[in-house]
């Protein structure tokens, strides 16, 4: 599929998968409800746009996938774009078209509340690192590989890393685990919510770690698949 059309199936992506986020943090959603929201929409979305854009909905994944030589890093800022225009759209939409029923202040304030508890921006960055270099290296595991080609199991090993990082992270530290989704919190001026800065930097670091022991244990072994 040429690169216009692949944009666009990550922008919808990630617009339907900030859509979810941004909805059940303004609803006040417990961590389990969110976690099955979120990996519920994810699931499906990556077994549908999957197979045509790699269905990445991430800038760290982009990022991963460029590293590991899946993905050409000339479509590493296109993907971004894509990816953060459609989490900004979903930020727009849920806010003109959902009335909240719980202010966001008051859900990110107490969450905001477990992390100066639990250790700051040292348990943000920690919980930032440990799943997004998880939910890469996995899905480089289980889609880049040719001992895992063609497998129709990727989808479920995508959405329930995020699902238990989510319930693992969510109620101590950080569980954004996306540089689109944070840029898209950035928008909704959620007070107590996590530096988005310490997020991101979390995001990158884990993107670099995932491919580089990607990369050690395969060394070229493995060609990219596809």
């Amino acid at each position: 599929m040429q690169l216009i059309p692949r944009l666009v199936l990550e922008a919808i992506g990630t617009f339907l998968l900030m859509l979810v986020i941004a909805t059940v943090t303004v609803h006040g959603a417990t961590t389990l409800e969110a976690a099955l929201a979120i990996g519920a929409i994810l699931l499906v979305l990556v077994y549908a746009i999957g197979p045509h854009s790699w269905a990445h909905f991430n800038p760290a994944m982009t990022l991963g996938f460029c590293l590991r030589g899946t993905t050409p890093f000339r479509e590493l800022l296109p993907y971004t774009i894509a990816q953060c225009l459609g989490a900004l759209l979903a930020v727009l939409f849920q806010s003109l078209l959902l009335a909240p029923a719980v202010a966001p202040e008051a859900v990110a304030v107490e969450a905001g509340e477990t992390v100066v508890a639990m250790g700051g921006l040292g348990a943000v960055l920690a919980a930032e690192i440990a799943f997004t270099f998880a939910l890469i290296f996995l899905t480089l595991q289980v889609a880049t590989t040719r001992t895992q080609a063609g497998n129709q199991y990727f989808g479920l090993v995508v959405s329930m890393t995020v699902v238990s990082g989510i319930l693992t992270m969510g109620p101590v530290a950080s569980a954004v685990f996306n540089p689109a989704v944070q840029v898209g919190f950035w928008t909704m001026a959620i007070e107590g919510a996590p530096p988005g800065l310490v997020v991101i930097s979390g995001n990158v670091a884990a993107a670099f770690l995932a491919a580089l022991a990607f990369r050690g244990l395969h060394g070229r072994s493995e060609d990219p698949a596809g």
